[in-house]
């Protein structure tokens, strides 16, 4: 039987042996009772499972108190593990049909392709189900034969229709990996004697088959009707059978007519191994120590050791025995072990023993050798190589192609190789060029020395001077250059600088210009408009905007009289305002007007140039009004709004907007127009 470790390598185990053991004498406990000479203090007075010491009444521990690692919460041996040692070191047992610990199967024997292989790992072209004891078949579809597969997928087990006695053709592979004959010049003919797929056999023809061959002791083997099987009905004997055949001790119940009693136990229940080679006294009660049986409460007697060996206890030699008192194995007879620092069996080193080897002597320069922690091999992860092996180590700065991460660039070079001399000990940068300062621009050069690629203090915006180069090559530097656009300096062909200048502009006014990016003058800009009569914008416009007062109208209908205020729509007492703006006039004085103002006599109000006017009439009062042109009519009339003066039959002069003939009679009679003015607008503003 097998045993896998589970806590720890089979390593620890090794290494730790002379931890556990007193002489190289093994502790097991399983209720397989404890190897002689080992751990003879396991009682206590204060118990405690998990702090991994044996006390009394625990079978095993092994410092935790978890469930399904071997040693139970309860420090009790769970099915299908044994434990070693203290703290415990719990192991499941291939082949007893239980999965334990790491297994990925366990069917019942350790046996290699059957699916599961001795270490309870599932073999490869095989799929086991986990259930006890697992059951395992042929992966189909994997690509890989195992077992009785004709073929899975493009891995045939014959290579062609001849093969299988089925004629010219080419084999193929179905889905349920078996083959697929459609291309095969002949399909089988039971009967005709002669072996063709899927038959078994044909007639006489068995296919190489015997009874022996198919694990009979003897017989004839014969074929079954439809050729799909054998007749195995006349061969006998093999192991199985409940009968005791030639070469057999025993066969299931078949016990030989042997009893536990028969041989001298003085009860229970006897058995036969699966594989019929002897008797199994382990059910026997009452055995004695010595009979060479090993029965209840034995964990071995004499050579009866269950199978087991030295190697079972990871020693390379030796004959496992068996303790005295039939209570433990004796593995005093063991020897050499991965972990005894001492180079034994398939060993190729030993922790310390390194078989004489070192660094130096495998061909590296320095370093420290080591063991592999399977005894396998040699570890040279701590050593450093040699020059020439082309590998950076040790003392080296560099190795054939190896540089230790240098190249040309790290080196201040753009391109080229480097080499290494003297046994590794110098990096030679003389395959390496371009450089900054050989006054050549290359590699992601901008500039080198003089040679600035073309850019001159002109290109970049300067009027003289001279460029350098800065920072490994990378800037231009124009920090010698003077003069440009932008220095508030006028100089080279520059018309202006950051200046502003006066100007005159389309209308003759007096303007403003600036000057450009670019040096240069920008277009003239007039002045705003201000309230000279002069056009001072350019707009063919003379003042207007700039210099109108709005004049809104009053009425008052008691007295059936308007009055009119400049800018203000708030009414005087008796007064309703008419939110219409009646007209507009100048706001200030300005060549070419005349002021206009307003006169009242307590019941009317006036218009009038002239502030003395209607005096006689009981007028008072000249409230200016604003400024109206003087300039003469020129028969707009009312479309261009112009302002008038008519003089009624009573000789009072009044002012007001353009009104036509008929409506001067009708409003006035025998009023007349005297003049208008077009430079005071009535009605919306143009």
């Amino acid at each position: 039987m097998v045993w896998m470790w589970i806590h720890g390598r089979s390593r620890g185990f090794a290494r730790g042996f002379a931890q556990w053991c007193v002489i190289g004498v093994l502790c097991v406990g399983l209720g397989l009772g404890l190897i002689s000479g080992c751990l003879s203090d396991f009682t206590g007075s204060n118990a405690e499972c998990g702090n991994g010491e044996l006390d009394a009444a625990e079978a095993c521990d092994d410092g935790n108190t978890a469930d399904g690692d071997g040693c139970s919460a309860t420090c009790r041996v769970e099915s299908g593990w044994q434990c070693f040692g203290l703290p415990s070191l719990c192991v499941g047992a291939c082949g007893n049909g239980v999965l334990t610990g790491i297994e990925e199967c366990d069917d019942s024997n350790t046996f290699e392709g059957d699916g599961c292989s001795s270490t309870c790992g599932v073999e490869a072209g095989w799929l086991c189900i986990g259930v006890e004891p697992s059951l395992c078949g042929p992966l189909c579809g994997d690509g890989a034969l195992v077992e009785d597969e004709p073929c899975d997928a493009s891995n045939l087990s014959v290579s062609a229709c001849t093969d299988l006695n089925l004629g010219d053709g080419v084999l193929g592979c179905l889905p349920d990996c078996t083959f697929d004959l459609s291309d095969c010049s002949i399909q089988a003919d039971c009967g005709n004697g002669l072996t063709e797929y899927p038959e078994a056999c044909d007639g006489d023809d068995l296919a190489g088959e015997t009874c022996l061959s198919l694990g009979f002791l003897a017989g004839e083997l014969a074929c079954l009707m439809g050729c799909v099987d054998y007749d195995t009905s006349d061969c006998s004997g093999y192991c199985g059978n409940d009968e005791i055949d030639s070469g057999e001790q025993c066969d299931g119940e078949d016990l030989g007519g042997k009893t536990c009693v028969g041989l001298g136990f003085s009860g229970g229940n006897l058995a036969c191994r699966s594989d019929c080679s002897a008797l199994d006294t382990v059910g026997c009660t009452g055995g004695i120590c010595g009979d060479g049986l090993v029965s209840s409460g034995e964990v071995c007697d004499g050579d009866s050791v269950g199978g087991l060996t030295c190697q079972s206890f990871y020693f390379y030699e030796g004959t496992l025995g068996c303790e005295s008192d039939c209570s433990g194995f004796d593995v005093t007879t063991c020897s050499g072990r991965c972990g005894d620092d001492t180079i034994n069996g398939p060993e190729v080193c030993d922790g310390a023993g390194l078989g004489n080897q070192t660094c130096v002597t495998l061909g590296f320069s320095i370093g420290t050798l080591a063991c592999q922690p399977d005894c396998g091999a040699l570890d040279t992860t701590g050593c450093s190589g040699t020059c020439g092996d082309g590998l950076v180590g040790g003392t080296e700065v560099c190795d054939g192609n190896d540089f230790a991460g240098q190249t040309c660039a790290s080196h201040g070079y753009y391109t080229g190789s480097l080499g290494c001399l003297n046994s590794c000990s110098v990096v030679d940068d003389g395959g390496c060029s371009g450089y900054c300062g050989d006054s050549t621009i290359n590699g992601p050069e901008v500039c080198d020395g003089n040679s600035f690629g073309g850019q001159t203090c002109a290109s970049h915006g300067y009027y003289t001077g001279s460029l350098g180069c800065l920072n490994s090559c990378s800037v231009v530097d124009d920090g010698g250059c003077s003069g440009f656009c932008g220095d508030s300096i006028v100089n080279g062909n520059e018309a202006c600088d950051g200046s502003t200048g006066s100007c005159t502009t389309s209308c003759s006014t007096t303007g403003t210009r600036t000057c450009s990016s670019g040096c240069s003058w920008n277009a003239c800009q007039p002045p705003s408009e201000t309230c000279n009569g002069v056009d001072d914008d350019c707009n063919l416009t003379v003042d207007y905007a700039s210099c109108q007062q709005i004049i809104h109208r009053f009425y008052n209908s008691t007295a059936d009289d308007h009055m009119y205020k400049a800018g203000s729509t708030t009414p005087d007492a008796g007064y309703v305002y008419e939110p219409t703006t009646y007209f507009y006039l100048y706001s200030t004085s300005v060549p070419g007007t005349q002021a206009i103002y307003q006169r009242y006599n307590g019941t009317d109000h006036m218009l009038t140039t002239d502030p003395t006017e209607g005096t006689s009439l009981g007028y008072t009062g000249a409230t200016l009004m604003g400024y109206m042109g003087t300039s003469s009519w020129d028969a707009c009339g009312r479309t261009c709004g112009a302002i008038c003066r008519y003089i009624a039959a009573s000789g009072e002069h009044l002012v007001w907007p353009f009104v036509s003939d008929a409506e001067l009679a009708a409003s006035w009679p025998g009023a007349v127009r005297e003049s208008c003015a077009v430079y005071v607008w009535g009605g919306v503003f143009p």
